[in-house]
């Protein structure tokens, strides 16, 4: 059976460390049965961020004339739009190409563990190839689209962010969508459908859009959407779906407080559901690793598995379903292994200081605790709330005191000063809240451990021995082992670090 230096499975975040081994001239293979790149090249956040950007200079030309700037009504090119989506996933095709150059790289499309350690190609028909094993296996084999069980979801053709962005793209406005889901992915097709002119019916099961965020700012993500003319059901579940004669579907969704049942025809059936664990698909069971109750892979805070010199990151351990999240991961496993010195201690991820936003109207950004969580940590706290337009800028941008309009909402330790999180909804939300996630990393903190049953050797030794971990304020090294929301201008502040080169050198190329 042959052994690989390193095998990397799923080429999103990950592909960081196999480029790592490739530069030290490891003997490495790769398994990526999609496209290379992963969710956010192909279909999630550099795509549709490509056309939130349109509906969010939609929506500031639509309120041009209260700040005395008077513009006719915007339209859509789609060809340009479709165009532009096309130019920036096609370069999964780029990134294939290039790493079938390298010499010392084997590449296989999918795979499944067939034992401990052991993987084997899978061909189409399910056929299994030859199995093989590696010293390092780095699992980032995401997830993929949750399907609800609802009667007659298989029966008509759905929409959804794979298909939106291949080859379902429109040619032009959608008449109208009904968007089932009301997590990050729901509200922000939403605003974009919405902006570009398609009536929206949004059917979420949750009492909140975005359960997970602060109370506060779900709700401004509702008054938001309505406002756009959005029509949110919150506590809906979707009972069946029909296909019409008129070749159009019927949505029937019945309010779980009300019991009232509710209908809606539409042209287009949006699954924005949220993403399940590829784990069992990959046959991660098979090969002993330790999995959570929805099937996620448990890792620690070195991201190792429950079996030695496996790892995993990005979506697959159900830890935050962001590319920056698994970015920080990456880049740390592949400090741990490729880069740190023998005796110096490994870095371990710590997940208190992930900044997040949805790139919605209004956009909705946070980091640190929710004002819930704050309080069951049973500390005593300072809670603060400024509109956007209470400041000079916001009046200048004729923003009002409305919760769609935007505010900051900062939470502290009302004994220690310390900000505890952060929470901003409005214009730019997202570049607002990342100097936060700095603050919040920097300093002397404890080292948390996370599933304390996971560990190698190592890591029981170094749990002992190192108690705190200290990244100093005012450092570069605070910007690089920070998380930098994905895709936003903040990222072109924290990584010019990697620009760094001595000032002769620099003079000389400027």
């Amino acid at each position: 059976m042959h052994t690989y230096d390193i095998l990397v499975i799923g080429m999103g975040a990950a592909f960081q460390v196999l480029d790592a081994a490739l530069d030290l001239g490891l003997d490495c293979a790769v398994a990526e049965r999609a496209h290379y790149g992963g969710t956010c090249l192909n279909y999630g956040c550099i795509p549709s961020k490509v056309i939130i950007t349109v509906a969010d200079e939609i929506r500031l030309l639509e309120r041009a004339p209260e700040i005395g700037l008077q513009v006719g009504k915007p339209t859509v090119d789609f060809s340009v739009l479709k165009a532009r989506v096309l130019e920036k996933t096609s370069e999964n095709v780029d990134i294939r190409e290039e790493y079938e150059q390298e010499k010392n790289l084997t590449m296989f499309e999918d795979v499944v563990f067939v034992g401990k350690k052991q993987v084997a190609p899978r061909a189409a028909d399910g056929s299994l190839g030859e199995p093989f094993t590696a010293k390092t296996i780095v699992i980032g084999a995401g997830g993929h689209l949750t399907v609800p069980q609802v009667e007659g979801i298989e029966e008509i053709d759905v929409m959804t962010p794979q298909r939106f962005f291949g080859d379902s793209f429109p040619d032009g406005p959608v008449k109208d969508v009904v968007l089932i889901g009301g997590g990050a992915i729901g509200c922000e097709f939403a605003h974009f459908f919405a902006a570009t002119g398609s009536h929206v019916t949004l059917l979420q099961r949750n009492v909140r859009l975005a359960p997970g965020l602060d109370k506060e700012l779900s709700r401004a993500l509702k008054d938001g959407l309505i406002r756009d003319g959005v029509e949110v059901h919150l506590c809906s579940d979707v009972k069946r779906v029909e296909r019409l004669e008129n070749g159009r579907t019927e949505v029937i969704w019945q309010d779980r407080n009300t019991g009232k049942e509710s209908r809606q025809e539409t042209d287009m059936v949006f699954l924005a559901t949220g993403v399940s664990s590829n784990a069992l698909d990959l046959g991660a069971d098979v090969a002993g690793i330790e999995l959570d109750e929805q099937d996620y892979i448990k890792t620690n805070e070195f991201l190792e598995t429950s079996e030695p010199d496996i790892y995993a990151i990005g979506d697959i351990n159900g830890l935050a379903q962001f590319r920056h999240k698994a970015n920080y991961e990456i880049e740390t496993l592949t400090w741990n292994l490729f880069q740190r010195k023998p005796d110096e201690a490994r870095r371990q991820v710590q997940y208190e200081a992930i900044p997040a936003c949805i790139f919605s109207h209004p956009q909705v950004a946070s980091v640190g605790l929710t004002e819930e969580q704050a309080k069951e940590t049973g500390k005593r706290l300072k809670i603060g709330r400024l509109a956007m337009a209470d400041v000079v800028k916001g009046f200048a941008m004729g923003l009002e005191d409305v919760p769609a309009d935007g505010f900051v909402k900062l939470i502290a330790d009302a004994d220690t000063d310390r900000i505890l999180g952060v929470h901003i909804a409005g214009h730019e939300a997202a570049l607002l809240v990342q100097p936060f996630a700095y603050m919040l990393q920097a300093g002397t903190t404890l080292r948390e451990v996370h599933n304390a049953d996971i560990g190698s050797e190592l890591t029981k030794k170094e749990r002992d021995r190192y108690k705190e971990m200290t990244i100093e304020p005012g450092t570069v090294e605070s910007i690089d082992r920070s998380v930098v929301i994905h895709p936003a201008l903040s990222e072109a502040a924290a990584w010019v670090t990697h620009e760094l080169v001595p000032e002769d050198e620099y003079e000389a190329r400027n």
